[in-house]
């Protein structure tokens, strides 16, 4: 409700001093939403609400999908970023999960706190032991360095470094280095920092790689299915593509307008899609994934976009009733949350969700998917007819 308004107005804005004010803005915007993040998974692990959950795989396309996202401030500040892999590929079981958030808030220091020119080298290695294989992930930098005396309480939450002789208090809230020695711990792990002030720190980060070295419980159950109409779908698509591209370029010349149905149990989420959306589309709005649902058989609207958490009944919940009933199962289902794992997308898709777009999100990746779906739709629609056709036809 915050960023989607915001990144309107950023798009209409021409002046130049407006739009950097509305900048700035979206950035402090997204700091506060990692924080509250951070705050949400600290509390989890707090109560015993965070799981760990392996899956085996590629941990050095993972890293590099990370590192990806700092190429803004590497070309910005002129950083000399290298990540070096003992192999091209490392296979083995880790949390995906929680290697997010370890490397992302890891590399989020480092690039934090390092000038112009410094240089940050990522080492990502396995060390074959008698209890199995270790992952290795060091991430040093040549930044300001931490003083002696505080290295044994970063780890600390809250703690929050000073810089002795500027009397500067770094940006950040302290929580970070917090959750990820948490989240290492849980992966069996740990962590270890070595630093020296104003030539660097390195964060080593050690944890199994091995199957055998986690619980049957600790293991992802990631099933895949053999989904017909999912096949039947990429058919229709492989066979459409040019069709779907230029359906997509141009405006809806008819008078039809397609039924979104809105399951939100925020109502101002619920108002601001109806507001965003109702020029181009039928909208129906419902509370919650029992209301959705009623909806949904009354009205069948052509798509649904659902949020997860609401109370009754939730939208993985919904998602599975709409999939199973022969009246709605046709029906494309966006799914909206403020969660963001593989785990929680696995969660979704396997019940039939048709896509996964993660709070909060930008109204026009939204309308995008919206109009890619329905059109999807239509063509599988149309080529269904055309074998109804077909098949009438030769009797």
């Amino acid at each position: 409700l915050i960023l989607a308004p915001l990144e309107k107005l950023l798009l209409g804005e021409t002046d130049s001093k407006k739009r950097d004010l509305l900048s700035l803005i979206k950035r402090n915007t997204m700091r506060v939403i990692k924080n509250v993040n951070e705050v949400i998974d600290i509390r989890k692990i707090d109560y015993g609400q965070l799981k760990l959950k392996v899956k085996e795989m590629d941990v050095v396309s993972f890293f590099k999908e990370i590192a990806d996202t700092f190429e803004g401030v590497i070309e910005d500040k002129n950083i000399n970023f290298v990540f070096n892999t003992s192999a091209e590929r490392l296979v083995g079981w880790v949390s995906p999960k929680f290697m997010d958030k370890i490397v992302y808030n890891i590399l989020s220091n480092a690039f934090k706190y390092v000038k112009d020119y410094d240089e940050i080298v990522m080492n990502v290695f396995v060390e074959q032991t008698d209890i199995g294989d270790l992952l290795h992930i060091e991430i040093s930098d040549t930044g300001i360095g931490i003083d002696k005396k505080d290295l044994k309480k970063i780890f600390d939450c809250f703690y929050q470094v000073e810089l002795n002789d500027k009397n500067i208090v770094y940006p950040g809230s302290g929580i970070g280095l917090y959750l990820v020695k948490s989240l290492v711990e849980l992966h069996k792990g740990h962590i270890s920092v070595e630093s020296e002030l104003n030539v660097g720190s390195r964060f080593t980060i050690v944890v199994p790689f091995d199957k055998a070295n986690y619980s049957k419980e600790e293991i992802a159950d990631i099933k895949e299915k053999d989904d017909s109409y999912v096949t039947f779908v990429k058919e229709a698509l492989q066979e459409n593509t040019e069709v779907i591209e230029e359906k997509t370029d141009e405006k809806n010349e008819t008078t039809k307008k397609y039924k979104i149905l809105v399951v939100d149990d925020e109502s101002e989420i619920r108002d601001f899609l109806a507001m965003e959306l109702h020029e181009e589309y039928e909208v129906y709005t419902a509370a919650d994934g029992i209301e959705g649902f009623k909806s949904a058989l009354n009205s069948i609207p052509d798509l649904i976009i659902s949020d997860i958490i609401m109370p009754n009944m939730d939208g993985i919940e919904l998602c599975e009733k709409i999939k199973s009933n022969i009246n709605t199962s046709h029906i494309p289902i966006i799914l909206l949350t403020a969660k963001e794992t593989h785990e929680d997308r696995l969660a979704g898709l396997e019940v039939g969700a048709n896509s996964y777009i993660p709070k909060p999100f930008d109204i026009r990746h939204l309308r995008i998917r919206i109009e890619q779906l329905i059109r999807y739709q239509e063509v599988v629609k149309e080529k269904f007819m055309k074998k109804v056709a077909l098949v009438s036809g030769k009797k």
